[in-house]
This record gives C-alpha cells, sequence and structure tokens, in this order.
C-alpha cells in the first residue's frame, strides 16, 4: 500500500477540479491537436478527472497509475459521469511491457514524473515509442496555476 491508496478516497476533496481543469484543458487540447491525437494514455492518472475530461471531449483515454485504490476510485468517478474511460492498474516503467492499443499521446501531469520512480531517459522513451508520435510539452509549457 502507499500514500495514494490511503488518500484515493478523499484525493478530490483536496483540488477545485473544475477551476484546474478550466485553466488546463485549454492548453492540454492544444497540444492534442497539433498532433492530431485522438488515443491518449494518462499516465499517473490518480483519479482520472484529467482523462474523464478529455473523454467528455471526444477523446479515447487509458488511464494508468501505480495505485489500486486511485483506479478504483477513477472507475467511479467515470461512472459517475457517464463516460467510457479504460483504467488499470501499472507504473510508467511497465508501459512497454503492456499490451495497450497504439496511442497518439502520452500524458503525465502535475508533479508525477518527481515522485521517488525509478525512471531513466531511456525508460520513458521506451514506453513512449508505442505511441505514434513522441511529443514532449515539458513542465516549461505548463500555463501558471490559477486554481
Amino acid at each position: 500500500m502507499n500514500v495514494y491508496d490511503t488518500l484515493s478516497v478523499d484525493y478530490d476533496r483536496f483540488v477545485n477540479w473544475e477551476r484546474r481543469l478550466a485553466v488546463e484543458l485549454p492548453f492540454i487540447e492544444q497540444a492534442l491537436e497539433e498532433i492530431g491525437a485522438c488515443r491518449v494514455v494518462d499516465v499517473a492518472c490518480g483519479t482520472g478527472q484529467h482523462a474523464i475530461a478529455l473523454a467528455q471531449r471526444g477523446y479515447q483515454l487509458v488511464g494508468v497509475d501505480v495505485s489500486a485504490a486511485m483506479i478504483a476510485q477513477a472507475q467511479q468517478n467515470a461512472q459517475a459521469a457517464g463516460v467510457q474511460v479504460s483504467f488499470t492498474v501499472a507504473g510508467f516503467g511497465e508501459l512497454a511491457t503492456r499490451q495497450f492499443s497504439p496511442f497518439d499521446a502520452l500524458l503525465c501531469l502535475g508533479s508525477s514524473l518527481l515522485h521517488p520512480y525509478r525512471l531513466t531517459g531511456r525508460t520513458i522513451l521506451h514506453s513512449a515509442r508505442y505511441g505514434r508520435r513522441f511529443a514532449s510539452r515539458w513542465a516549461v509549457d505548463r500555463p501558471k496555476p490559477q486554481f
């Protein structure tokens, strides 16, 4: 069990999702549109709020997180929102060994890359190569938080 398993039930109460998504979604959608993305993998998806919002806008989403409890909450959130998102338990480093349909974009939002996972550039690129195109937009490209 990790800290996110413990926080999963209350996690969505810590963030004003309406405000956060209002700030972040235009930026994310612009980045996805620039590469013609339709199929998206959201790595470290947490409770699935970004994946759900993108699914509501017509994108095909797979949400991935190392926390089984976060994935369970994400599934409940998607059901409550009435959208179809495939959620699965996996870490970033496992993406290359999982059987996902080809995807167009890989999202890893927030501070997820800063967590103490043993990731190397090679692991990230190996996982990302299963996408149609590897396009990176790092933290310097993000909008300034207003939430």
